[in-house]
């Protein structure tokens, strides 16, 4: 059963999205220009994307088998109109199959 964790920056979790964020199959089903912080025509490097990952209140790397399989957070737009949007991202591409197959069953 998948797990969260707190997202913490790491050499090995950069890794992982480097690898994710340059596979097409992955990349297809994200925003154009990922990865990115808060404008999407400005895009950054990995590195930096996952230092800011890290510093966000609610980012959580999902777990399978104490693995990271990818991620979901909450990103604040505006505090003031409560206003924010929700990222998730599935990189293990086998796993993404069978979310999409049961997504859309």
């Amino acid at each position: 059963m998948p797990e969260l964790e707190r997202f913490s920056y790491s050499t090995d979790i950069v890794e992982k999205y480097k690898n994710w964020f340059a596979d097409a199959d992955i990349l297809k089903h994200l925003y154009p220009n990922t990865p990115f912080i808060s404008n999407p025509s400005e895009k950054v490097s990995v590195e930096e994307w996952c230092e800011w990952m890290a510093s966000l209140p609610y980012a959580y790397l999902i777990t399978l088998d104490e693995k990271a399989i990818g991620h979901i957070a909450i990103y604040v737009k505006d505090e003031n109109r409560s206003i924010g949007c929700i990222g998730i991202v599935i990189g293990e591409k086998v796993l993404l199959a069978m979310l999409l197959i049961h997504c859309w069953k």
